[in-house]
């Protein structure tokens, strides 16, 4: 019966664990105004957008002047963006909880009201400069580091 206890607890937490992981994360980057991503050994500062008025009003310059921006989802899903209040075209990187690169959109036209959608379920989004995930190499699959102080 103890034996019993033990292990239905153990598999709680380890059921648990993966949640509270990507909750600190997180709570680990929303902690911070900016991000510093590692992609490819290039280091790439975007603007962090967590509370639910900065996911929502986006790009909060005028002038569209820092167009890296990386969006903070609570929740995995397949997320729609569209380019409407932006003036100038964009790269969009959908990454999953595990900040896995799952969909890439090139070069997307500014100011549209067409919406993308990640191919598969993403809690982050990364806004680069029109053919930026290209210079930087930017694959479907690889991994993107976050190092913040």
């Amino acid at each position: 019966m103890y034996l019993f206890v033990i292990m239905k607890t153990f598999l709680f937490l380890i059921l648990l664990f993966p949640s509270f992981v990507f909750s600190s994360t997180i709570n680990n980057i929303c902690a911070y105004p900016q991000s510093k991503l590692i992609i490819n050994s290039k280091y790439v500062y975007a603007q962090n957008l967590c509370t639910h008025q900065d996911l929502k009003k986006g790009n909060k310059n005028e002038d569209n002047s820092n167009i890296k921006m990386f969006y903070v989802f609570e929740k995995e899903q397949n997320l729609p963006f569209w380019t409407k209040l932006i003036n100038q075209p964009i790269d969009l990187i959908f990454l999953n909880s595990k900040l896995e690169v799952v969909s890439i959109y090139k070069n997307l036209a500014p100011n549209s009201s067409k919406i993308v959608k990640s191919n598969y379920p993403a809690s982050f989004a990364l806004q680069l400069e029109a053919n930026q995930s290209t210079s930087l190499n930017i694959k479907v699959g690889q991994n993107i580091t976050i190092e913040n102080q």
